[in-house]
């Protein structure tokens, strides 16, 4: 048996509309999605633990899947329905909380960005390096570069006219023009 153990809080002042339609996402993957075994979703409960007060989040919920194999968690992870559950990248008003936009749901595992004038550079797990205008408006990607051959956990280092990037063995240097 594989555990997949998912921490999360909803967003602030997520409508009851919006959190219906959470349940609702959660619940299609549960009947979509085969390899599930069995799933518990819930409060989370604290107890004073050393490794809770370690954690920067105070996460309000635990979802618990349980799978049979790894594979089965894979594809449960890979599953056109489980993108319904990931979180979308979005753009914040910091004054009034308002969403102004939101992008398609899970664009990547993880993502490192950096912001230089009115760019936004986004460095994804999958080694693909995303160019954005930084646009109130909308998401709006201007170029993607595939930059290494395996995965890139580190944060895009920029510097004038280049971009160092880190995978999982060496150092590249790439140069904007």
């Amino acid at each position: 048996m594989v555990a997949h153990v998912v921490l999360f809080t909803p967003k602030p002042g997520l409508d009851a509309g919006a959190r219906q339609r959470l349940a609702e996402s959660f619940q299609r993957a549960l009947r979509e999605i085969p390899t599930i075994r069995r799933a518990h979703i819930g409060r989370r409960v604290t107890h004073g633990r050393l490794y809770e007060q370690l954690m920067t989040v105070d996460y309000q919920y635990a979802a618990i899947l349980e799978f049979d194999s790894l594979a089965d968690l894979t594809a449960y992870l890979e599953h056109e329905t489980h993108d319904a559950l990931g979180m979308s990248t979005g753009q914040l008003d910091a004054n009034t909380g308002q969403t102004l936009w939101l992008s398609e749901a899970r664009i990547a595992e993880n993502a490192a960005v950096v912001r230089s004038g009115d760019l936004w550079f986004a460095l994804n797990t999958e080694a693909k390096l995303l160019v954005a205008r930084a646009n109130p408006k909308q998401f709006e990607i201007l170029k993607t570069y595939e930059v290494a051959d395996t995965a890139t956990w580190a944060q895009p280092v920029l510097s004038g006219q280049r971009v160092f990037i880190k995978d999982l063995s060496t150092i590249s240097l790439w140069t904007l023009n």
